[in-house]
């Protein structure tokens, strides 16, 4: 059910976030299988984001919501959303490097395509400009192409707030540097 609320944009509110967190805390502990492990760690984020709870109940879910995903990660390795809040946990906790663009990739190989991430991506990819690689650069491009196809708009605001808009422009078709230009104007 929090999932669906998760997906359909809903305010989810802080006693239901307590609440949940208290039913899978330690969920990622059990021998069930399925991708339910990963509940602990959607959880925690969402916890974490919640600036009403209290800041020592934050933090000491900070902490069993880093290990939970790790844990997930351990039984459901293609997870691209357990992946992508390991990167967001280790950019919290460390600031962008090695081990958030690690995980950052591996949410990006689990899952290219994946809608709900690619925006979210390439803000995360932005963050991590100075570690990029050519394996790094070409992962960027893709999902541009990607970002493209699903908001043309929401690409162009991306690439000039993250001082991207050359390379956005270098991977778009003649015609669609022309729309670039018409959306930037």
């Amino acid at each position: 059910m929090l999932q669906r609320q998760v997906n359909a944009g809903e305010n989810i509110s802080a006693t239901t976030l307590q609440k949940v967190w208290e039913k899978t805390e330690n969920l990622e502990n059990t021998f069930m299988p399925g991708r339910h492990v990963h509940y602990p760690g959607l959880v925690s984020q969402l916890i974490i984001l919640e600036k009403s709870l209290p800041l020592e109940f934050r933090t000491r879910v900070f902490s069993a919501g880093e290990d939970a995903i790790i844990k997930a990660l351990s039984r459901e390795p293609a997870d691209a959303f357990a992946w992508a809040r390991l990167c967001w946990f280790e950019i919290l906790q460390n600031g962008p490097g090695e081990n958030s663009l690690n995980a950052l990739k591996m949410s990006v190989y689990t899952a290219p395509a994946k809608r709900s991430l690619i925006f979210w991506r390439l803000e995360m990819l932005a963050l991590h400009i100075n570690d990029w690689n050519t394996e790094i650069e070409s992962l960027v491009r893709r999902q541009i192409e990607y970002a493209w196809k699903i908001s043309p708009r929401r690409t162009a605001s991306w690439a000039a707030s993250s001082e991207l808009t050359e390379m956005l422009r270098d991977v778009l078709s003649l015609k669609d540097q022309q729309r670039l230009d018409n959306i930037l104007d």
